[in-house]
């Protein structure tokens, strides 16, 4: 993985991925960010179910030419006290779709240290590894945007 030290909302083409909750919020962090930037990720994500089912999933909306961002249902709920929220099983499952979608489109895959802020995952131990395993399996290497 490439670690990238710059505002991820400055991308102009690939598959930028988030993490979102299930309960119709992006209210903070990169959701916020990217909600202020591209209003029809929150179009989209409103016309979306709500719930803990929607965990896993990933919604890939088009933005721009060569441009397009994935809605990554990441967390049942949401919070600001550093709680753990967003589940290592749903980004298993959001980072499988995102690779094998950007490996089928040929397109290259960007991320914000997803769940691990907010959600209160540890970046390090619970998901780099997944972005290694899907790389791996892909034989591809993501951007990974820490500002």
């Amino acid at each position: 993985m490439i670690l990238i030290n710059r505002d991820i909302t400055l991308e102009t083409f690939g598959l930028l991925i988030h993490g979102v909750n299930c309960k119709h919020k992006l209210g903070s962090g990169v959701a916020l960010a990217f909600k202020r930037k591209w209003p029809i990720i929150y179009t989209e994500y409103m016309c979306e179910e709500s719930g803990k089912k929607m965990l896993g999933k990933l919604h890939i909306i088009k933005v721009a030419d060569d441009l397009y961002v994935g809605n990554g249902y990441s967390q049942e709920f949401y919070g600001y006290d550093g709680k753990r929220y967003a589940s290592v099983e749903a980004i298993d499952l959001i980072l499988q779709k995102a690779f094998s979608w950007c490996h089928l489109n040929k397109i290259q895959l960007k991320s914000p240290k997803i769940g691990s802020k907010l959600g209160g995952l540890d970046w390090d131990t619970e998901v780099a590894p997944l972005f290694v395993k899907y790389e791996t399996q892909f034989e591809t290497q993501a951007e990974i945007y820490y500002i």
